[in-house]
């Protein structure tokens, strides 16, 4: 055997992260459990170590829905702690905080532990992240508008660029992208604003979806907060110059305006121009503006750039790519525009309008003579082939409104709708709007109709094929109104980290199959649920699940009830052994009292009682593979199909008989007769031929 066939039969090792993950989720769940039983506390564990006291909330650290409550530890964990536990509407950002975890930097709040803990004022299943309380006073509130906060750049230099960078540095080197940083989510611990200075935290809710428009580049700031992807270190970098300028400047250029003015001014003048005004920097801090506020992403500044800049060497100034400027405008809905990236923005709010514009030149006549760029020339040809693709009907001028932004501005979100989406955050947008219970129509279509596809490869970023094959999925799982397909399914596709949001588990914090088996034996000790897998259960365990769960699709989406909870056993039973789960006698008992279409089948009412004993006997045990296999036995099936046939042919025989019986006592009055004279014919032979034998006999003895 060779060196890679030996490889291929070695068993795979085990991830201890995922071990050390499994057994955390366990414990997570065994403590919300005895939360969930002690109702009149409110003191709950995280862990063995970390409780959390729901009767001392900070409410000066809450973050939107996101709210802080005083935490305390024991053993080796810090007695100061606080808990952000997190709003049920949002994802938090479960698979960042396993790299998190190894960044350790005094300038970062400390992530203790993370996990689901149980809310008793909301009775719910939330996830929370524990952190060092080094919190102090936060540098601009949420709700102060002031945007200039005039801090001296010597100051700066000291407190917040030296300590910031190594922050982002390390943030790096764990591949953590911050996605909140902007002095509302800065903290002093000193006297004076600005001494020792440290970031906040990031992982409460999706990357950057609680950062305000003004730090964020242009293209993500188009974007609806939940729906501009996981982001870029460049990204942070760029959050972190804005930033600077903010604490900087002494007049804030943006009072009074709108996010969409915002944009809209960083369009026309770039990021630098707009956001330092008219205010006059010292010259190092002006250089590391410069190379931080680059709108084009591939000229800002890195990590190793700002680096070098601090270590004194003097960077050669990138040439920053103008944007396009048409000769002359032209008007949309009422508005000039000379910008392409604006009217790109905008084409969605008048989308009958941009069909009139494809449909009679101007757009294509716009773009040749007014702006001569052979590239977005080039994509609206391309336009001309991909309307092809764009079904007729209701809906076709927003489809095609979509196509021509996508055309005329390739970094820019994908609008269709209203809903404004970056290509890998559109998960995200979606589970948040679903559990928000806003219209869904918008993300339906997106996925169903082929329009989106085509504008996602106009885009510059090179490796788009997963989230091309996610919608490819998508769309397929969309047309199907199969149990365990549809939005549903759809959902847990596209945004991987989303717990299940079956209506049956709105209280709990689902994650894996394993703590959705454990939730169900609680939802069956508490109440009778009529049905154990709705919709989401199982399009979360299709996708969660899929190599174990796949098996039993086909009985899942049975017609008929005994196949449907057959599969269901079976599928829960592959979990628990699977796993080594504890025993669910609970979900046991369910199937118990709900195998009457598994009984009927069974015509031998001595097989039918014996299957209940055994089933009640082994209910107590809460092992369901055990009650499984009773029904996996083909001769249990057979045997009774051959005894039912055996008593079949039996019974149509005694019927054949019958019949003839009844036939012949039609004719009461003869009847009688008949058969005597019939015994009689029958006699009179006998006697006729042992007659004749007698005479034959002795005829032969004296012949």
């Amino acid at each position: 055997m060779d060196n890679n066939a030996a490889q291929e039969n070695l068993e795979p090792l085990p991830d201890p992260q995922a071990e050390e993950e499994a057994i955390k989720a366990q414990e997570n769940q065994e403590n919300s459990l005895k939360a969930r039983k002690n109702k009149d506390s409110y003191v709950v564990n995280l862990s063995k170590d970390i409780r959390v006291d729901f009767k001392k909330p900070l409410s000066h650290l809450d973050k939107g829905g996101t709210k802080v409550y005083q935490a305390m530890g024991t053993n080796k964990v810090s007695a100061d702690i606080v808990a952000f536990v997190c709003d049920r509407n949002y994802t938090p950002r479960r698979q960042a905080a396993i790299k998190y975890t190894k960044v350790f930097n005094p300038c970062l709040p400390k992530l203790i532990e993370y996990g689901k803990i149980y809310d008793p004022q909301d009775r719910a299943e939330k996830f929370a992240f524990i952190y060092e309380n080094n919190f102090g006073q936060q540098l601009l509130t949420p709700k102060h508008t002031q945007a200039a906060l005039a801090f001296k750049p010597d100051d700066v230099m000291v407190n917040i660029v030296k300590p910031f960078i190594r922050v982002l540095i390390e943030l790096r080197d764990r591949d953590v992208v911050h996605g909140e940083i902007w002095p509302g989510n800065m903290y002093y611990s000193g006297l004076d604003a600005g001494e020792g200075m440290h970031l906040g935290e990031c992982l409460s809710a999706p990357t950057s979806s609680r950062l305000p428009a003004l730090y964020e580049p242009v293209e993500r700031a188009m974007a609806d907060p939940c729906g501009k992807g996981r982001g870029s270190f460049a990204d942070d970098l760029y959050a972190f110059g804005v930033s600077l300028a903010v604490i900087m400047r002494t007049t804030d250029p943006f009072a009074g305006l709108s996010d969409d003015e915002i944009i809209e001014r960083k369009i026309e003048k770039g990021s630098y121009t707009t956001l330092i005004g008219k205010d006059r920097l010292s010259g190092a801090m002006l250089e590391l503006m410069r190379g931080l506020l680059y709108d084009d992403e591939s000229q800002r500044w890195n990590l190793d750039d700002v680096e070098a800049w601090l270590d004194g060497r003097r960077l050669s100034p990138k040439q920053s790519s103008k944007r396009i400027k048409a000769a002359r405008p032209i008007v949309f809905g009422d508005k000039k525009y000379v910008r392409p990236e604006i009217l790109a923005k905008d084409l969605y709010k008048h989308p009958d309008e941009t069909l009139r514009f494809i449909e009679n030149g101007e757009m294509y006549q716009w773009v040749d003579r007014a702006i001569e760029d052979k590239a977005i020339k080039a994509r609206l040809e391309q336009l001309t082939k991909d309307m092809e693709l764009l079904e007729k009907g209701d809906g076709y001028n927003k489809r095609l409104a979509t196509l021509v932004s996508a055309a005329l501005y390739t970094d820019a979100p994908l609008i269709y709708d209203g809903i404004k989406f970056l290509p890998l955050g559109f998960g995200k947008a979606m589970s948040t709007a679903y559990r928000k219970q806003d219209d869904m129509k918008p993300y339906i279509e997106a996925m169903r109709y082929m329009f989106v596809i085509p504008a996602l490869r106009y885009k510059k970023t090179t490796n788009l094929s997963p989230i091309i094959n996610r919608f490819d999925s998508c769309r397929a799982a969309i047309m199907q109104t199969k149990i365990g397909f549809g939005l549903e399914r759809c959902l847990y596709l596209m945004d991987t980290e989303c717990p299940c949001l079956s209506p049956l588990l709105e209280k709990f914090y689902i994650q894996s199959p394993e703590e959705l088996v454990r939730a169900l034996e609680i939802v069956c000790e508490e109440e009778t649920p009529k049905i154990l897998f709705d919709r989401h259960i199982q399009a979360f365990l299709g996708v969660k699940d899929r190599k174990n769960i796949d098996p039993y699709a086909h009985d899942l989406r049975s017609d008929e009830e005994y196949r449907r909870i057959l599969g269901q056993l079976r599928a829960l039973a592959t979990i628990q052994k699977r796993s080594v789960l504890e025993p669910f006698p609970a979900i046991a008992n369910w199937f118990s009292n709900n195998f009457d279409s598994l009984y009927v089948r069974f015509h031998d009412s001595d097989k039918r009682d014996s299957l209940k004993k055994k089933i009640e006997e082994y209910k107590k045990s809460g092992d369901l593979a055990k009650i499984a296999v009773l029904f996996d036995d083909p001769a249990l099936y057979q045997n009774d199909q051959e005894q039912f046939e055996e008593a079949i042919k039996g019974f149509k025989k005694l019927e054949e008989e019958k019949a003839t019986i009844e036939e012949k006592l039609q004719d009461k009055k003869n009847y009688g007769r008949i058969i005597a004279q019939q015994v009689a014919s029958v006699i009179s032979l006998l006697i006729a031929f042992i007659f004749i034998l007698i005479i034959t006999y002795f005829s032969f003895i004296t012949g």
